[in-house]
């Protein structure tokens, strides 16, 4: 992927959508998305769970200091009935999310659904899925529908965002 330049008093951000064991992750500058590899990030397979976490951290800022976001913006999930085991996969990529973005020293944000439809001027009702193609006139494929739409919404408010 060839290096992206950053102008002057532009916004870079990285949207990353949890779904399971996934960060599906899509990248904005002022608003546009741009092509991003990889496109998605699970946890090392293969490893005892604390070696993998660290491994993780490590790939992942790695990953971050490569694409150069100024701001990660995790959208948080939408109120769910789901038990603490099944969240435990999400959680936990989440949370190496969290210290990879420390290590590459970059800024990172949750981002509630009410807070992406008022950063996107979207209703409140319906899902913030549903409003995709109002906000991105070309999806970006593979795995667009109901992972990578969500990530996209937060990296294009978020990299227009002053907040």
């Amino acid at each position: 992927m060839p290096e992206q330049v950053t102008e002057v008093g532009s916004m870079r951000a990285l949207g990353v959508n949890g779904a399971g064991d996934t960060l599906w992750l899509a990248c904005a500058d002022d608003g546009e998305l741009v092509d991003l590899d990889p496109y998605s990030f699970k946890l090392p397979a293969g490893l005892e769970r604390g070696e993998g976490l660290r491994a993780g951290v490590e790939e992942l800022a790695a990953i971050l200091k490569r694409v150069a976001p100024d701001v990660v913006a995790l959208q948080e999930p939408e109120t769910s009935q789901a038990t603490y085991q099944s969240l435990v996969p999400r959680m936990s990529v989440e949370i190496v999310l969290e210290f990879a973005a420390a290590e590459a020293g970059v800024e990172m944000r949750r981002v509630s659904r009410a807070k992406l439809r008022s950063l996107l001027g979207l209703p409140r009702s319906g899902a913030v899925s549903s409003y995709s193609s109002e906000v991105i006139s070309k999806p970006q494929n593979p795995h667009w529908a109901k992972k990578r739409e969500i990530a996209a919404m937060s990296a294009v408010a978020c990299s227009k965002d002053d907040a």
